[in-house]
C-alpha cells in the first residue's frame, strides 16, 4: 500500500488524497513536534474529527497532525479529517509497522485480527527523533498542558497518563510489576525526540513474554506493558484531574483523588468507540469541544 496524505483546507471542505511513495519517509524523517491519533473501526469517528478540527485550530503550524488507522478506507478518513484546517499527515498501519512487537504477538498465538489495543504501537514512534504525542482516538485535546513548551523544544520528558483509581487487573499479567503510585494508562504518551518507548515494551515482552493464547481485544496486557515501559524509561505521571475521563453513562467527570483542580487541558471520551457519549455531546453542544456549529455561536 502506497503512503497517503489527506490535506485540509480552511475554506473549503474538500480533501485531496494522493499517493506518494516516498511521503511516509519525509514525514517520518522530520523533527517537527507531531500530534498523532490512533483510529479504528469504531463508533468514535466524531470523537475523532473534534479532535483534529480542535487542535488544528489550538496548535496551527506548531505542530504536525497524523492519523493512524486500522482498516478505515479512504473515504472514511477523509470524513473523519473534514474539520482539520491544517494538513493531516494518514497512516494505515501494517504489522510491518513494528515487527518485533508483530513477532512477540504473533508468539502468543494471537493473530493480526486480534491485535486490538496493541495497534496503537504499530509503528510505536511516527518521528522517531521529534517530539510526539500519541493519544487514543477518543481524546480531545482543548487547551495546552504548562509544559507544552518545553515538550515542543524537545527538552521535557517522557509523560504518561494516569488512572490513579485502575484496579490492577486492568495490566494483565503485568500487574506485579506496575507501581501503584503511578498507575500509568496507555491512553496519552508524551514522548521527547529519541525516547524509544518501543524498545522498552520489547525489553519487558522478551523478559516475560506474553501468556500463550493472547487477544489483544480482550486482554489487558497491553496497559501493563505500556506502564512497565513508561516507568523504566523514568515518565512522569499526566494527572487525571488534568484530562479526565469522560465516560459514556457514568454521572460525573472521573478526576482521580485529587479532585477538580487546576486546568483540565483534554477529555478521554470513555466508550466512545462503542457507542454514543453524552459526555462529549454536552461539552460539544457548550462549545469546550469544538463543532463547526459550536464554533458559529461564539462569533
Amino acid at each position: 500500500m502506497g503512503q497517503r496524505l489527506v490535506r485540509a483546507r480552511r475554506a473549503v471542505p474538500v480533501h485531496e488524497i494522493r499517493h506518494a511513495l516516498t511521503a511516509r519517509d519525509r514525514f517520518r524523517r522530520s523533527t517537527r513536534p507531531v500530534l498523532r491519533w490512533i483510529k479504528g473501526d469504531g463508533r468514535d469517528d466524531a470523537v475523532t474529527r473534534a479532535a483534529l478540527g480542535q487542535a488544528t485550530r489550538e496548535f496551527g503550524d506548531a505542530v504536525d497532525y497524523c492519523l493512524c488507522t486500522v482498516d478505515l478506507p479512504r473515504a472514511r478518513v477523509a470524513a473523519v479529517t473534514a474539520w482539520a484546517t491544517r494538513p493531516v499527515h494518514w497512516w494505515p498501519v501494517r504489522a510491518r509497522d513494528h515487527p518485533g512487537l508483530a513477532t512477540a504477538l504473533r508468539r502468543a498465538g494471537c493473530s493480526r485480527d486480534d491485535f486490538g489495543y496493541w495497534w496503537k504501537w504499530f509503528p510505536d514512534r511516527v518521528r522517531p527523533a521529534a517530539p510526539e504525542w500519541v493519544l487514543d482516538g477518543d481524546m480531545v485535546v482543548v487547551g495546552r498542558p504548562a509544559w507544552f513548551d518545553a515538550w515542543a523544544a524537545g527538552v521535557d520528558p517522557v509523560r504518561v497518563a494516569q488512572s490513579p483509581d485502575a484496579p490492577l487487573e486492568h495490566y494483565g499479567e503485568y500487574a506485579d510489576e506496575c507501581d501503584p503510585d503511578r498507575m500509568f494508562y496507555s491512553g496519552l504518551v508524551s514522548l521527547p525526540p529519541g525516547a524509544d518507548f518501543g524498545a522498552a515494551m520489547l525489553d519487558l515482552l522478551a523478559r516475560r513474554p506474553l501468556r500463550p493464547g493472547h487477544d489483544g481485544r480482550r486482554n489487558m496486557s497491553e496497559q501493563g506493558v505500556v506502564a512497565v515501559a513508561a516507568a523504566a524509561l523514568g515518565a512522569v505521571p499526566i494527572p487525571l484531574h488534568e484530562f479526565p475521563f469522560a465516560v459514556a453513562g457514568h454521572d460525573t467527570l472521573t478526576v482521580g483523588p485529587a479532585g477538580p483542580v487546576g486546568p483540565v487541558w483534554g477529555y478521554h471520551f470513555g466508550n466512545a468507540f462503542r457507542g454514543p457519549n453524552e459526555w462529549f455531546d454536552r461539552l460539544t453542544r457548550d462549545g469546550t469541544v469544538f463543532s463547526p456549529e459550536a464554533d458559529r455561536g461564539r462569533r
